[in-house]
């Protein structure tokens, strides 16, 4: 949903400047030079289960997608705590699909994690999580605000299972 000053609002699930989530009986996807202006807000209020993406141009692509020329100028924000995985990202937040392209991308909004916490959090300028091995080429993250992230777990340790992975161009 969209508040009174045009911001992005999820408090379920996936959330993207553009499009949702990219799935089977897709096709092939293109999304070419769009530009995404708004902020996408998350804020989840008790413990939400299940993996979670947020992104400024795409949330996940699950199919073969190009995702080219495309610029984020919104910030990224979650706040909440998660049972599992959180991805953000300042173009794609998941890529779930070995086809996946993100290329000529740039991103100028800040990506944060700004309260709570992941059991496993994933935070990159360009894309938070890449799960596929897809490409990303000739992407440039401008943005000069800091990425942060509030905490792991609730008792802010590392584990093999509670980990955070944070990149300016992908996070994992």
């Amino acid at each position: 949903t969209a508040d009174a000053e045009g911001n992005l609002w999820s408090s379920k699930g996936d959330c993207a400047g553009i499009v949702c989530r990219v799935t089977d009986g897709c096709g092939n996807v293109l999304g070419e030079e769009c530009v995404n202006e708004e902020d996408a807000v998350i804020s989840y209020k008790g413990a939400k289960a299940g993996e979670v993406n947020h992104g400024g141009i795409m949330s996940v692509t699950s199919v073969n997608t190009t995702i080219r020329n495309c610029q984020n100028y919104g910030t990224i924000t979650s706040s909440g705590t998660m049972n599992t995985a959180m991805s953000l990202g300042g173009i794609l937040a998941n890529i779930s699909h070995k086809s996946t392209v993100v290329d000529g991308c740039t991103n100028h909004g800040t990506v944060e994690q700004t309260a709570g916490y992941a059991d496993r959090l994933f935070i990159g300028g360009i894309v938070g999580y890449s799960y596929s091995s897809g490409t990303i080429q000739n992407c440039i993250n401008d943005t000069d605000a800091v990425i942060t992230i509030a905490a792991v777990s609730a008792a802010n340790t590392y584990s093999a299972t509670n980990y955070i992975a944070v990149g300016g161009i992908c996070g994992y």
